[in-house]
């Protein structure tokens, strides 16, 4: 039988019956209840559609989150767990109104439905935002309380999954009769970290290029909060919420129209099997430190009793030894602790870097960059991790003869201390480089926690920092003179003596790659360009790898007596000479100081209306905005505030995004890995270059799809047109085709409901309808084999199969699909249209091999059958044909269904 279990990790209060009505769950005499500390566990209990057990572990010092569990009839067995942020407003309020809300959402005939499950959250939603509208005069930061939401509903043997956030549910299924276990998750997450989850969130929101932000290294929903739906959060839903009453930190400079949360669950429902065995419930406090097999292997593996119990003691063994602490002395964190702990951290004494460090070389913050701040609040930091600090102090620990950095960063009020690795001892003195204001960066670091002995966190010693030079200050120009000017590449000479020269080298970096492993061991290289433009290779091995993260490309390395060596290639040497980091080497860095440029734009919200500019004021119009530019002097748009629009396109231009639609698209030529494709948007039309390393990637791709497209660069052609390419894999690029997105029909908030009789009017957008199969045409229905790359017609061409679009050749990356067409209506009007591959088949609801099975006869009979039937579908204007077909039929329709969903 189905055991339901129950575990929070992040903390939330049971709410479970003390003496419990008849059919509800209830509480054997073989139950263990206890609590210790923050941990508050029930190891087994019964309900109706098993055995329950359950913890909680408070992981905050004001408790945000709340669990229920009901097992009665008419609903059957029902758990929640509630998640809170902000505070425990929203949690308490789902937790108390939830559960009644689905009661008599089910109280009809069909009783438990998805769409039941679906009017309880919404009405919740809605009560929640009736008790802010009462409390706002008085409580205004009720509007910036919100919660995650997970429900659980076991009803006649249907199982039904509901989410809000990135809560999971996760069942554990017998594989066989192996005894083996296996995990299904059965849960979707709403959280920005996901890559699906930004997609749809721009998709939702295309004109708002800050819908998703990468914050401290975490992806934010405007910078704000990492779950894209909840109940609660009302300030980021209704904007009248989102004023000068809240808190400075959740206000948005700029108002909104739609809601940038929801409130509309993902929902799953399944029969349950034989072999499933269990489910855990439980917040993303969990799942940050055991994977779902982990977790079901950890119940499988155990008697039942205390399985809840025993997920949380795993899951806080895991956090103590990412955060190198005892598990003992995690478990004796509690209240006072905390209390203890943010009064230090606030009373951390503030230091002004600003007289410190010299803003002369403006530069970007390197990747895995993290805060002192970060490391005191989450006390833990990653070897992977950089700090990009200055040094504020020098001294000895006392009694000891141990070099101590303090150190900080701009970005952080705090400070945190150093233990300085031997190797760097030389570097300090009156007369040494190493000293009070001196930049430096470090990675593979490790921390000695504030809980282990001394009463704050320090770093333990590392090989890897690099100190920063600045050839602007006349002691950091003296020294690059005097010790950095001498040898050049060209100047080395390979003999048995070559390491005892104190070679030393200047050089820019030009690029910094991986190599293929040596003997599995992880390897590095960093090309450099001296003055004399000569190439020399700098070799990280295993752990130095590390090195890499403080290197930017364009930046100048000091490298003081590098080890010189033949490089090494597929496990030989060679003649090919190579610098190595030995134990003697010093790194300096001289980043590359970052240009800009004042860049004009008109702001998205007032080009997007018209013809209504010119009654604006000019000054409304027009603004500016500073970007950086990259080593080869083209501005950089990957952090451009706004829209940009194809009439913006000028010479020199990285990291462009473009939101518009195809007009056209097509291959360079037969044998080459280059495509064109053309996307017009309210300002004009481009035609840009698609360049892949491969062959093409991108799925299906038609003219009049809605695309949004990045990372694209834009120069200028010898007639003063802009050109306009978009690399593979390049960093920053992205294709994403908004027209055939999943969650497009099944997601009310990405979307508004047309009739047909706007779609003559409004041709450059998609379509959402909901209609009726008028007519399909048998003799019109064709099944043809498609391309599984691009999702175009296959052809043969002297003897081969071969791609009608991409020219690949087809040996077996085909499947027979259908070209449909067809006519669908609704109350105001009729179109003719087409589909091919997986929307055909969910219109005629039957695979092409079944059809071609079907008598001639049959074939037509069958057909008719399928009048009437609803579908949702996606629908958008066509002016040509890419799958193959003759675009010059006039017979052909004009309208191309992108996606269908049948209606039940």
């Amino acid at each position: 039988m189905l055991g339901p279990l129950l575990r929070l990790l992040s903390g939330c209060s049971g709410v479970w019956p003390t003496s419990p009505a008849p059919g509800s769950a209830s509480a054997s005499g073989e139950d263990s209840e206890g609590r210790d500390g923050l941990l508050w566990w029930r190891d087994l209990a019964r309900c109706h559609a098993g055995e329950v057990s359950l913890a909680v572990a408070q992981a905050n010092q004001v408790l945000e989150d709340q669990c229920r569990l009901e097992s009665a009839p008419p609903l059957g067995t029902v758990i929640g767990v509630f998640d809170g942020h902000g505070g425990p407003d929203a949690a308490r309020f789902a937790c108390d109104n939830l559960f009644p809300n689905l009661r008599e959402a089910s109280s009809g005939p069909q009783g438990v439905t998805a769409n039941a499950v679906r009017e309880a959250f919404l009405a919740t939603e809605a009560g929640f935002l009736e008790l802010v509208s009462r409390l706002w005069e008085t409580q205004p930061d009720i509007a910036t309380v919100g919660t995650c939401c997970l429900v659980g509903v076991v009803h006649k043997r249907t199982l039904f999954v509901a989410s809000l956030g990135d809560s999971r549910a996760v069942l554990g299924k017998k594989v066989g009769r192996t005894g083996q276990i296996a995990a299904e998750q059965l849960s979707s997450e709403h959280n920005a970290n996901q890559e699906s989850v930004r997609q749809e969130l721009m998709a939702q929101h295309p004109d708002d290029p800050q819908i998703v932000a990468l914050k401290h290294g975490v992806w934010r929903v405007r910078g704000l909060i990492q779950v894209s739906r909840s109940i609660g959060d009302v300030y980021l839903k209704h904007a009248k919420y989102n004023t000068e009453r809240i808190k400075p930190k959740f206000r948005l400079s700029e108002s909104f129209t739609r809601p940038i949360l929801s409130a509309d669950p993902s929902i799953i429902s399944r029969n349950l099997q034989p072999s499933d065995s269990f489910i855990i419930f439980a917040s993303d406090g969990l799942w940050e430190h055991l994977s779902n097999q982990d977790a079901v292997e950890i119940v499988h593996n155990h008697q039942r009793a205390g399985s809840a119990r025993r997920l949380i003691k795993a899951a806080l063994q895991e956090a103590a030894r990412k955060r190198e602490m005892r598990y003992s002395d995690l478990t004796k964190i509690d209240k006072k602790f905390w209390t203890e702990q943010r009064k230090s951290l606030n009373s951390k004494r503030k230091v002004e870097l600003t007289k410190l460090i010299n803003t002369r070389n403006k530069r970007r913050r390197l990747p895995n960059t993290v805060t002192i701040d970060s490391i005191h609040e989450k006390n833990f930091l990653s070897p992977k991790g950089v700090l990009e600090t200055v040094v504020i102090d020098v001294f000895v620990l006392p009694g000891t003869n141990i070099y101590m950095l303090t150190l900080g960063d701009t970005w952080s009020a705090s400070t945190i201390d150093l233990y300085l690795h031997r190797r760097y001892y030389d570097y300090i003195g009156q007369d040494g480089i190493l000293k009070k204001g001196r930049e430096v960066m470090l990675t593979g670091c490790c921390l000695r926690t504030a809980i282990e002995g001394s009463g704050h966190a320090r770093i333990l010693p590392t090989e890897y920092m690099v100190m920063v030079l600045d050839e602007d200050q006349d002691e950091d120009a003296m020294l690059l003179a005097a010790q950095f000017c001498t040898y050049s590449f060209s100047s080395i000479i390979l003999d048995e003596s070559t390491n005892d020269v104190p070679y030393s080298f200047y050089a820019r970096i030009e690029k910094i790659e991986s190599l293929e492993p040596f003997s599995c061991t992880e390897r590095k290289q960093i090309v450099l360009v001296d003055n004399d433009d000569v190439k020399m290779n700098f070799i990280l091995w295993g752990e130095q790898v590390l090195l890499a993260n403080l290197f930017s490309v364009g930046s100048m390395l000091a490298l003081d007596r590098p080890f010189i060596a033949n490089f090494v290639d597929s496990n030989h040497e060679s003649q090919e000479l190579c610098l190595e980091y030995g134990s003697a080497t010093q790194v300096y860095v001289v980043p590359i100081a970052q240009q800009e440029e004042q860049v004009p734009f008109t702001p998205t919200q007032l080009k997007s209306q018209g013809p209504r500019l010119s009654c604006l004021p000019t000054d409304n119009v027009a603004s500016q905005v500073t970007l950086p530019r990259d080593l080869h002097g083209s501005v950089d748009f990957s952090k451009y505030p706004c829209r940009v629009y194809v009439t913006d396109l000028r010479y020199k231009m990285v990291g462009v995004c473009l939101f518009g639609t195809i007009t056209s698209v097509c291959k360079a030529s037969a044998s080459g890995t280059t495509f064109y494709l053309g996307v017009e948007d309210t300002t004009g039309v481009v035609l840009m270059k698609l360049i892949f390393i491969g062959p093409w990637s991108l799925g299906r791709v038609g003219v009049g799809h809605i695309v949004y497209i990045s990372g694209l660069a834009c120069t200028m052609s010898s007639k003063n047109i802009p050109e306009v390419s978009w690399l593979e894999k390049e960093p920053g690029s992205l294709f994403v085709n908004l027209s055939l997105l999943p969650a497009l029909l099944n997601s009310s908030c990405l979307h508004n409901l047309a009739p047909l009789s706007d779609l003559p009017r409004l041709t450059n957008r998609t379509h959402i309808c909901r209609v009726r199969l008028d007519h399909i045409d048998c003799n019109t229905l064709k099944v043809l084999l498609f391309h599984n790359v691009c999702g175009c017609v296959v052809n043969e061409h002297s003897g081969e199969l071969q791609c009608s679009f991409c020219t690949s050749a087809c040996h077996s990356g085909f499947a027979r699909g259908f070209q449909l067409h067809l006519t669908i209506a609704d109350d105001s009007a009729k179109v003719f249209a087409w589909c091919v591959g997986q929307t055909a088949i969910e219109f005629l609801q039957i695979s092409p091999d079944e059809y071609l099975e079907l008598p001639e006869d049959e074939r037509a009979m069958y057909l008719y059958t399928l009048q009437n039937e609803s579908f949702m579908v996606a629908i958008v204007n066509t002016r040509e044909r890419v799958d193959g077909c003759d675009a010059t039929d006039e017979a052909l329709p004009n309208w191309e269904i992108t996606r269908a969903q049948k209606c039940e």
